[in-house]
């Protein structure tokens, strides 16, 4: 998912693809084979895009369909939203969408864990 949305965001914001093709791509290949979140999140959103300049307007990124994820991928993804999206940029919005599902309102709404 993490990489999927990277993907999606190189596309859209060239100056993010140029900062994280400058990135260490072993940080990366280490982050993706221990299968760490939090450091793939780090590595592929919190610091390239906290080296982007200001952006002129809001940047805003929809995430359709939160309750089609897969459930593990979707308990890691609810506690790197929860706990680590303050740690990105303010000129960096989500918008995100799911069918009424508990599980995504309680992760959500709960307090930062760390």
């Amino acid at each position: 998912m993490l990489d999927c949305l990277s993907g999606m965001i190189r596309s859209a914001l060239p100056v993010y693809a140029e900062i994280l093709s400058s990135e260490n791509f072993s940080i990366l290949e280490k982050a993706r084979a221990a299968k760490n979140p939090v450091a793939l999140f780090k590595t592929l959103f919190q610091l390239p895009l906290n080296k982007m300049k200001k952006p002129l307007k809001p940047i805003i990124l929809i995430i359709d369909g939160l309750d089609e994820m897969q459930n593990s991928d979707l308990d890691n993804f609810l506690i790197l939203l929860r706990d680590y999206i303050a740690k990105l940029p303010s000129w960096l919005g989500l918008f995100l969408t799911s069918r009424r599902y508990e599980k995504i309102f309680n992760a959500l709404t709960s307090k930062v864990s760390h």
